[in-house]
């Protein structure tokens, strides 16, 4: 994988179910080299819960190109629909999540990333 994913302590990003969560990285070419937006063919996300496989919020390819600056560098903002829970399970506990970020450039080349998301259930926090 090339792309550069910025990561806290090498650990999934956090975010509560229903918040917002910005993730960012670079796209890399197979030298090391950032890979500016307008260079790319596509690049697409698809989200999903890793315990069930369920695509989140029609994210299969979703094209992000747009989100690519010059500097190759990807930011992202997954909004409440992108971070719900998916499967059952007690409050205050994790659901992991993951974004695959798909890319392709110079007509023949592609790599992709992932990011790991872990979202925290907070329905039912308080209630008895």
């Amino acid at each position: 994988m090339t792309l550069r994913i910025q990561k806290v302590d090498n650990r999934p990003a956090d975010v509560h179910e229903g918040g917002t969560l910005k993730l960012w990285g670079t796209l890399l070419d197979e030298e090391g080299d950032p890979i500016p937006g307008t260079d790319l063919d596509s690049c697409t996300l698809r989200l999903t819960d890793v315990d069930t496989g369920e695509v989140i919020n029609s994210h299969e390819a979703t094209d992000i190109q747009s989100l690519v600056g010059e500097d190759g560098m990807l930011s992202l903002v997954l909004k409440p629909p992108d971070n719900p829970i998916v499967t059952a399970g007690a409050a205050g506990t994790k659901e992991r999540h993951v974004a695959l970020v798909q890319y392709e450039w110079d007509t023949d080349k592609g790599d992709s990333g992932i990011f790991e998301i872990d979202v925290l259930r907070i329905t039912g926090i308080g209630e008895e």
